[in-house]
């Protein structure tokens, strides 16, 4: 049961984060856009944190070994960029001397957090035995 709810909010995380990616790429001209984009990303991080809180229980309780798959080192790196996409953009809206970089940086994080994501999530379902 822990590994359905991990996977439930991993897959959520995902989407999550794609719908925000989707929003700044192609919706970015209206005025609404910052205003579903932020909040969507902080989603994506909270659900990647409940995922990985699941996957944490389940290999405290004998569940599995830590590490010995590359799934989880792809999620651990996805969840690491998933937490700091949302960091960096809001450090980037703060403004300041590094904003020109984390301009930059918070959408190259929260792609590459996407794409890790997905790969995750296709090797977990993999390991699972779905595909």
């Amino acid at each position: 049961m822990l590994l359905i709810f991990h996977a439930i909010f991993m897959i959520l995380a995902f989407l999550l984060m794609l719908t925000a990616v989707v929003i700044a790429h192609f919706l970015r001209k209206k005025k609404w856009w910052l205003k579903i984009h932020k909040p969507l990303g902080a989603l994506a991080g909270i659900s990647s944190v409940l995922g990985l809180v699941f996957t944490v229980i389940f290999a405290a309780t004998g569940g599995g070994g830590h590490f010995q798959a590359l799934h989880s080192w792809f999620g651990i790196s996805a969840f690491l960029l998933a937490i700091a996409a949302p960091i960096l953009g809001q450090a980037y809206l703060k403004g300041g001397k590094h904003r020109a970089l984390l301009k930059k940086l918070h959408p190259m994080v929260g792609g590459l957090a996407l794409l890790l994501m997905l790969l995750s999530i296709i090797m977990g379902l993999r390991l699972a035995g779905f595909c």
